[in-house]
């Protein structure tokens, strides 16, 4: 999923998925079908599993080092320190 169409898939279903969750938590709605709770699942281990496998992941060694590669991510920050 490394192009712009498919990351852009990825992050409206993560938006739909996240909404659901929403619901759940705040309303109390917990309609919810198999589907949702297989593509939730899926989309965890997807995230697990590159966490602990890809080089970039697996050569950090502190916490700070995760921290600013979210950072990086979320907001363009290279430095957890620059918020």
């Amino acid at each position: 999923m490394q192009d712009v169409a498919m990351r852009g898939k990825l992050f409206q279903e993560l938006k739909a998925l996240y909404s659901l969750r929403s619901e759940i938590v705040h309303v109390g709605d917990t309609d919810i079908t198999d589907s949702d709770i297989a593509k939730m699942r899926t989309l965890a281990k997807q995230a697990v599993f590159t966490v602990l496998v890809s080089e970039g992941f697996t050569n950090m060694t502190e916490d700070k080092e995760f921290e600013d590669w979210f950072m990086g991510q979320q907001l363009g920050i290279a430095d957890s320190k620059s918020r």
